[in-house]
């Protein structure tokens, strides 16, 4: 298949760390050559109804695919570790802020001084602003595939405006946050999980976040509505170091796309990753 456009080969390392009593590993993927000053993209995948279980082949295939004039990361994290398991229904969504801090000070341990760039899938996008909000200094810039920029809560209810759909969706975000201390799955995740996704004040911080952004989304995206997504873009604040395009025959599933990464590849290119973050004035 062809590419659409051209790297150098790349050299493939693991970065091990340990969280949670498991010990666990960074793959990372970096072009050969001079990459002292190439930035460091760390996938954080999203965190839903299902998981997908660690295989060193996917991995290796992914970042052989994906990888362009950058270090590409992507961890076999705790979800990954648990996948297929019991253990895996009763993990709650805030454990994953913990793990990301341990995750990125392994990656200084082998590169303290290249700009870090935190590409962040549908709930993965809402870690990496979690975390960029807190440690804003750490963070060159944020790519958002699939992710939106409102809360879970918001999200269903633009996927159910009216009707029985509705009124099921206001009940079961109330039943999750009446048993928010639950972590006993239902059906796929714990009411606990959910309730923290459902509580996280991400909508606030995307607004308020002033960093180098693309948000990648698709219009047939049927997890995230594109109608809401371009709702929330239009509540950021117009800078020349945000950039977002929603792709008309694009769906939620945007990881395995070579277009996406090729234009990943272009924005970082394009951008000062090391340059002051530009001041947000919400619109």
């Amino acid at each position: 298949m062809a590419r659409g456009w051209s790297i150098p080969p790349l050299e493939i390392s693991r970065i091990p760390y340990e969280f949670a009593g498991h010990d666990l590993d960074l793959s990372a993927a970096t072009p050969n050559g001079d990459a002292r000053h190439l930035p460091i993209v760390l996938l954080l995948e999203g965190d839903g109804g299902g998981c997908q279980a660690y295989s060193p082949k996917l991995w290796q295939r992914y970042l052989q695919r994906m990888t362009g004039h950058y270090t590409l990361v992507r961890p076999r994290n705790l979800v990954n570790q648990l996948c297929d398991t019991p253990a895996w229904g009763r993990l709650d969504f805030l454990h994953r802020q913990a793990e990301l801090v341990v995750q990125i000070a392994a990656l200084r341990r082998v590169w303290p001084d290249r700009p870090l760039v935190l590409l962040g899938h549908s709930a993965g996008a809402h870690l990496a602003m979690l975390y960029a909000a807190e440690k804003p200094s750490e963070i060159a810039a944020i790519i958002n595939l699939s992710g939106g920029v409102d809360a879970l809560d918001q999200v269903l209810l633009a996927l159910y405006p009216d009707g029985i759909g509705r009124r099921k969706v206001v009940d079961w975000i109330r039943r999750m946050r009446a048993n928010r201390h639950s972590d006993e799955p239902d059906e796929t995740r714990s009411a606990k999980f959910f309730a923290q996704m459902l509580d996280l004040p991400v909508g606030p911080l995307w607004r308020a976040y002033p960093g180098p952004l693309l948000v990648l989304h698709g219009g047939r995206d049927d997890a995230v509505p594109a109608g809401l997504v371009r709702t929330g873009l239009a509540q950021l604040a117009k800078r020349p170091n945000l950039r977002a395009r929603i792709e008309p025959v694009w769906d939620h599933d945007l990881l395995c796309r070579t277009a996406v990464y090729a234009e990943i590849d272009g924005w970082l290119a394009g951008i000062d990753l090391a340059g002051p973050a530009t001041a947000a004035t919400p619109q």
